[in-house]
Formats: C-alpha cells, structure tokens, sequence
C-alpha cells in the first residue's frame, strides 16, 4: 500500500511544531525571609481544594502600567477585561470598588476559585469565588462594613464568626466578614464563608498544600503586579484539555504526576515576565529529568529565524513524556510517534530515539531571494553515535524513494554530503546532512540550507528580538522557545501544509510581537519557567 506523501510530512513537520506547542537562579530572597513569608497574605484561609488563586497588586500605578501596555487595541481589550472583571464580582452586587474597597485594602488582594461541593451545589452552576482583601485601615473597613450591613445584608452567626450575607433571593448572592481584623472576606455565597471559616478554624489550607511554599522560593520574589497558583489534577478534571481517546497512561510505577503551578507576573515597559514553577505530587513515584545545553540550538540558526523550539537533551525530555502525567495533552508525543510509525513502517523508539540523546531543535526559516516568499522548517537532532545514526536516516531515504517515489540524491559538499528529496519531475521537498558535533539536520518547505550550513553569517543567539525575550536568570538551561508572531503568522498563510492560526489566537496575541520561553529543572520534582510577552508600542 503506497503511503500518502503529505502523511509523512506531517507526520515529520507536525511532530516538530506540536513539540513546541506542548510546551513552558533556584531562590532570589533574602535569606531571612520564611517560606510562610512567601505566600500571599490569607492563604491559610483559602481551601486547600481551590483550583486556582490570583492575587493581584493594588497599587494604581501598577494598574496604569498594565492599561499602557501594547497598541491601543490592546489596551481597549485589557480596559474591557478589567470592566467584565469589576461587574461580575463587584458591581453585580452593589459595590464600587474605588469607594467600598480601595480607601481601607492593603497591598495585594487574592481571589480563589473554589470547586463546588454537595454543601455549596446550590450556590453555583461551575466555581464559586472568595476575596481575601488585606486591611490595611480597620476603622474604614469597618465604616464601609456597617453602611452595607444597614442597607441590604443580614447578619448571622458562625462558629463564633459574625457573618453578613444577603438574603436567599438575591440575583447575586454574598457574603462578608472581618477576619482577626486583618482581612475582609468576601464569598459569592453564605456556604462558601462557612467553608472559609472553617479553614481557619483548622480545616485543610492552600497554605498546607506540599510542595507548595517550596516551589514559590524558587520563583523571583520582588514586588509582581500578580501572583497565581493553578491546583492542577482539580482544574484539568473541571476542563476539557485533555483530548479524547487517548492511550492509557503508563504503569503508576513510572507515572509522573503533577500538583501545582505558581507565577509571578511583572510589568515591564512594553512587556509581561512571568516566572513560574510546576512541581510533581510528592507521592508521584516518577522523577524529572535534569538536562542542560538547550540555549545552543540558537546559536546553529540565522539571525531572522521566525519561532524555534530546542532541548537539551531529547532522549531525557521524550523519556519524560512517555512516563506519562496528568497534564493537558500528555498524551500527544505518544501519538506522534505512532503516527510516525504508521506512515513510515520504522519504529521511533527502536531506530531514531536510542541516538538522540543532545541537543534537538525545531525552526521556522524564511526563504531568501527572489520570487514567493516561503517557509522552511528545520529539525536539528545531535547524535551519540552518527554511523547508528546514518543508518535510521538512510532507512528513512529508502521508504521516501519506494514507498512515496521520491527523487532521492546525493552531492557532495564542501560540509560532507547533502541528501535532496524531490517530488518528481525536480520539485525539491526536504533535504538532510550533518552540522558540526554530530548534528544532522532534516529540511522541509523552501529552501534555507544555505542559511545555516556550514553555520549561519548571524545567529539568532546573538539576535536583538531572540535575546529581549529569551533573557532569563536562570541556569543549567533544559528548554527554550521563541516566537515571533507577526512574521510566523504571515509565514503559516503562505505555507500550504502547515497549520494556520485561528482568528480567536489571532485576537488572544493582538499586539504581542515576541514570546520567549526559558526553562530548567532545579530540582527531580519541579520545573521552571521563565516566560516573557513583548507588546508593540502604541502609535
């Protein structure tokens, strides 16, 4: 049976775009500062069953510096988000927050997402909300407290706590109390403040989650616009992120199991940074790998280098992902290679995974010289073996000549030998050959050998837009990513066999010109990630 060419181009290509979409200094405190220090002020009133919290600075000028950010479109679509956001908690239940919060609240007010349960069912359709809200003036918290307690709400009594809720008709329902009289609490509904009294009373806290304060130390402290944690077994179970039919994960003797995420978010001029951690559950029986070396694909690649993905070392990262976690799309490189196997009869793990054991990389290139601009795609894999490695690759020639009748030459070049594959009569498709440090690399689209072999004129190492968004803290790199999103989206409309953007990840990354991507694994049990969005400036 003859396999469809275009099957194994995606098979190959995609497998090189989707790695890169599933994707993303250990402590910079002083070293006075306790990890209970760390968290946000009121965490060990939140639940330890939240899905998520966000704890967001209050200080206005912060506040400026996010609407400032991007073009004026995007400023209008963050201005708008702040409105949704200051109807659905706030003004939907008659509150002003510059009048009823702002003159009494301290530096950082948290919001939790709290996952219904049989005593709440009745107040929620998905999530109920809770504000912790720092007071850093008690007599105006107070003032503000009795003027809405004699206007709309009714006062009860819980475990001790005097609680001010409206009544069982309300369109949107709340509740509010004064805890130690050092925060507000504000629930979106009576049975959720009993749930949060009852975590201050003793039950089970975010504050008590493992690993938690842990992974925050490793993240940049400062003073972050805001600060998020992601419980993610309990978010994943509430969405629909992980795909359908997937195969089943792997033996729980080797599964790897994640907990948590924590970020900060600080703004920059014309950028957001976030710094994040992910940590396994302490009782996954897997372990990370710890890898180095992913920042040198960069300097292999031409300066105007469009989106690029690369690891330290593939076989660590692909052992990684075949142990399995409960992530969104965990699955997927194992389909890939399934894939891969079908259209080409070759089995990954058996001739291709065993040799890939440094450096891997994948890249969109521009063509260069006259006539339609195109895009070229460039897998690059270095080898701990290069004869065992030439052999898979040669296989691969041979199924690319019989089975899809392809034109497969040879020449030789100053940098050893260059194998062209052709859609007959002389369309070139694809080339292969070896870089230095026994890298090969695989070439499909237009045609950019020239643009790197033996090695590019300008790196993108050295590349202004690669390094404003790649620059990070961080050491012994595992990871990197960098995208370049006008110049890749305009690629991806030209290119017809690879993917194009949709419209809602067109309006989501309006005025967003560059993402980078820093990763590394201090530790077996947690990973981190520096990410940065850099904003076109408005006009």
């Amino acid at each position: 049976m003859r396999v469809k060419p275009k099957l194994l181009i995606l098979a190959l290509g995609g497998a090189g775009l989707l790695i890169v979409g599933s994707v993303g200094a250990l402590v910079w405190l002083n070293s006075n500062r306790t990890l209970q220090e760390l968290m946000p002020a009121g965490t060990e009133l939140i639940p330890q069953s939240a899905v998520m919290t966000v704890s967001v600075s209050t200080d206005p000028a912060q506040w400026q510096r996010l609407r400032q950010l991007g073009t004026r479109q995007t400023q209008q679509m963050i201005a708008d988000k702040l409105q949704a956001w200051q109807t659905q908690f706030f003004s939907d239940r008659g509150l002003d927050y510059s009048k009823d919060i702002q003159p009494w609240i301290g530096q950082q007010a948290t919001l939790a997402l709290i996952p219904i349960s049989a005593a709440t069912a009745s107040e929620a359709k998905q999530s109920l909300q809770m504000w912790v809200l720092p007071i850093a003036n008690l007599a105006a918290a107070q003032t503000v407290l009795s003027r809405l307690g004699s206007t709309s709400l009714a006062n009860r009594t819980y475990k001790g706590v005097t609680i001010q809720q409206t009544g069982p008709q309300a369109a949107h329902p709340y509740a509010v109390t004064v805890v130690s009289n050092k925060f507000v609490l504000i629930t979106s509904g009576p049975k959720l403040m009993e749930q949060a009294i009852d975590t201050q009373q003793g039950q089970p806290s975010l504050a008590q989650i493992a690993r938690y304060p842990q992974a925050l130390s490793q993240i940049e402290a400062g003073q972050p616009f805001a600060q998020i944690y992601l419980n993610l077994p309990t978010a994943i179970a509430q969405t629909t992120l992980t795909p359908t039919g997937a195969s089943p994960l792997p033996s729980p003797s080797q599964a790897l199991e994640y907990q948590g995420l924590v970020a900060n978010f600080n703004l920059e001029s014309q950028a957001i940074r976030m710094s994040s951690a992910l940590w396994l559950n302490p009782i996954s029986p897997g372990q990370l790998a710890q890898a180095s070396g992913g920042e040198k694909i960069a300097q292999r690649l031409p300066s105007d280098s469009l989106s690029m993905f690369a690891i330290g070392n593939f076989q660590q990262v692909w052992q990684n992902y075949l142990q399995g976690s409960n992530l969104p799309y965990s699955d997927l490189p194992r389909r890939l290679r399934d894939q891969f196997n079908t259209s080409t009869g070759l089995d990954f793990d058996r001739e291709f995974a065993p040799w890939m054991t440094g450096e891997f990389g994948v890249a969109l290139l521009p063509t260069k010289g006259k006539g339609v601009q195109n895009t070229g795609m460039i897998i690059l894999a270095q080898a701990n073996d290069q004869t065992r490695a030439e052999k898979s690759l040669a296989k691969l020639d041979q199924i690319a000549s019989d089975r899809l009748r392809y034109i497969v030459s040879k020449e030789k070049t100053d940098n050893g030998t260059l194998v062209t594959w052709k859609v007959p009569p002389t369309i070139p498709l694809a080339s292969r050959g070896w870089l230095a440090n026994k890298t090969a690399f695989f070439t499909f689209g237009g045609s950019i050998t020239d643009q790197f072999v033996p090695k590019p004129k300008a790196s993108l190492a050295n590349a202004s837009p690669f390094q404003t968004v790649t620059r990070s803290s961080l050491s012994a790199i595992s990871s990197q990513f960098f995208f370049n999103l006008p110049g890749t989206f305009a690629q991806l409309a030209r290119n017809p066999i690879l993917p194009k953007p949709g419209s809602n990840l067109r309006k989501t990354t309006q005025g967003v010109t560059g993402i980078g991507i820093t990763a590394s694994s201090p530790t077996n049990w947690s990973s981190r990630y520096d990410i940065r969005l850099q904003f076109e400036s408005a006009q």
